[in-house]
This record gives C-alpha cells, structure tokens and sequence, in this order.
C-alpha cells in the first residue's frame, strides 16, 4: 500500500491481509540482521536502475516496535492493537514524509523475507521511496519482518518513540492468544472432499486465471483444502482476521501439524459478501495475485465460512 500525506482506509466491502510466503530449508540459528533485508532490496533496485534506499533511525525502531508487539500479541496486520495504525504512530514521532509504505510478513529470515517481496514486485521497488526501516521479531519457529519505507520531505527526529497511548474505550479488545498453544491440525487424509458452492467457484476462478497467464491449474488438495476450511470457520467462531491463528498458530505450523510437507507454501485471506467481490479484490492486489499466479505452487486448498462481520471469510492455502 502506497499513502500520500496520511492514511486513507483501504477497507471499503472487501477486507484483505497481506500475504504470507515461506520456503522450507531450515530456520535461523540466531535472529537475521535488517541489514541483510535492505542488501537484497538495494540489489534488486540497482538492477531496475533506481537509487537505494537509506538505512533510517527512526524507521527501524518504529518497525521494530510494531514487529515486537505483533508477535507478543499473535497477529499480523498495519494496525496494531496497543499503538494503532502503523502511519499515524510513525507520523507522531515527527517523522514526515510524502510517501510511505510497509511491509508484513513471516518467514524463516529477513533476506527470506526480502527476496519473497523482489518476486513479487512489490512497491518497494518504486522510485518513490529513498529511506526504509526494518524490524524482526521472532515467532516460533520462523521471524516477522516489519519494512517501513517512505520518500519524500524526510525529517528524522532524535529520542524514542512517544509512549504508546491507553486503549480507546470504545476500541474493541483484541483476540487473545490461548497460552502456549500446541497446533490441532487433524492429520491429513486423501478421501474426497465436498466443496460448498463457494469454495468450488473460488477454485474455477483461480484456475481461469492461471490459464489466462499460460499457467498450469492447480490441483485441489483434500489435506490443504479441510485445513482452510478449520482455519475459515476458527476466524469467524473467534472473531479475528490475521495470519495468526490463536488456535493453529501459523498457516505453516498448522500444515507442518497436520503432516503436510512443501517446499513454499502460501496463504491468502479474504473478507467479502460474496466470492465474486473476494476474488476480484484478491487479482487486484499484487501480493495476493502473485500467489495466485505463482508457478512454484501446484496445489490449492479453499475454505470459506460464513457469519463474519465482512460476510464470508475466504481462506486460500497453496503448496508446491
């Protein structure tokens, strides 16, 4: 998302969240340097031919803020529940800027992390932007990786980040993480499967549009799909909307629970009335096009449940 001045909202009849990708390969030893972040990035700007983004101060420690309370509090989202919007904290820290993005999004490293936003030409490769700020913070058994980047009348400002505000009486509380809790994924089995009607239109569509591109279709996965379907109705029965499920943990950790081996795996979520607005704003973001138009994955499973506030909850997971 690219803002210009200050935020707007983004969130009309469609909600969305940003998309998780992991490549199986093992996991840090220790926590990954935001450095190694902004050399892939550099890197691949250099090869665009546009001019590399500056290490910033006050950007790191905002997104090293925003990193940590995402994973004390077991979500992923712009918006936290302790400091609010990511942009209006960082506007209230003195820092100006005419342009401003993020970043969000888990992995096994930062350069992980950084090499998955290259693929799929994220707007951190725009030549609107000249500073950035990484922060990581680690969530099991891989890290969250918060990029800040902004262009524009940069204004750096000295001393900590103003104390996070008392929460609005009227904000409502955010989704506790049960404690410590083990991943209940039932073990995966090859039986047949009966798609809703929704489901069954969701995986036609994403079909239609890998033909379009001249990709193979993906297979529909029994496992994958009984896993998205627990993860839908989990978000609705619990009222929340994030990557991070109180109950399963971590799309990956729920598929590692339930048996399910890959080498990249990927989740879209989606928030609509119906499966034709979720879809439609799903190919209109880059980063849920990308999954649903990358060649590395071969298999999809859909889940969708009703009784959400936006409507029906889509829940998208893909392996290869």
């Amino acid at each position: 998302m690219r803002f210009r001045g200050k935020v707007f909202p983004v969130f009309l009849f469609v909600l969305l969240l940003g998309v998780l990708l992991i490549t199986s390969g093992g996991v840090a030893a220790a926590e990954p340097a935001g450095g190694d972040f902004l050399k892939v990035i550099n890197e691949a700007r250099a090869e665009a031919g546009l001019a590399p983004l500056g290490e910033n101060e006050t950007l790191n420690s905002v997104a090293g803020l925003f990193a940590a309370d995402m994973a004390k509090n077991n979500y992923l989202g712009y918006r936290s529940p302790t400091y609010g919007s990511i942009f209006t904290y960082l506007k209230n820290t003195g820092f100006s800027y005419r342009y401003a993005g993020v970043a969000i999004m888990c992995g096994p490293s930062a350069a992980a992390v950084a090499h998955a936003l290259v693929r799929k030409n994220s707007s951190i490769l725009s030549g609107y932007y000249d500073q950035a700020g990484v922060g990581i913070a680690p969530l099991r058994t891989s890290y969250i990786v918060v990029a800040l980047y902004t262009g524009g009348s940069i204004q750096t400002v000295t001393g900590p980040p103003p104390a996070p505000p008392q929460p609005h009486p009227a904000s409502p509380a955010p989704v506790a993480p049960s404690p410590a809790p083990a991943p209940t994924a039932p073990a995966p089995t090859q039986d047949s499967l009966q798609l809703t009607a929704d489901e069954q239109a969701m995986f036609e569509m994403v079909n239609g549009e890998r033909l379009k591109a001249g990709l193979k279709p993906l297979s529909l996965d029994p496992a994958l799909a009984k896993l998205a379907r627990l993860k839908a109705e989990d978000m609705v029965r619990l009222n929340y909307f994030s990557h991070i499920s109180p109950t399963y943990g971590s799309p990956f950790e729920m598929m590692r629970a339930a048996g399910i081996s890959y080498r990249t795996a990927g989740e879209n979520l989606a928030g609509a009335s119906s499966v034709e607005r979720a879809f439609s704003a799903l190919m209109n973001s880059s980063g849920h096009r990308a999954n649903i138009l990358n060649p590395a994955f071969t298999k999809i499973g859909i889940g969708v449940a009703e009784g959400s506030p936006y409507g029906k909850i889509f829940v998208q997971l893909f392996t290869g």
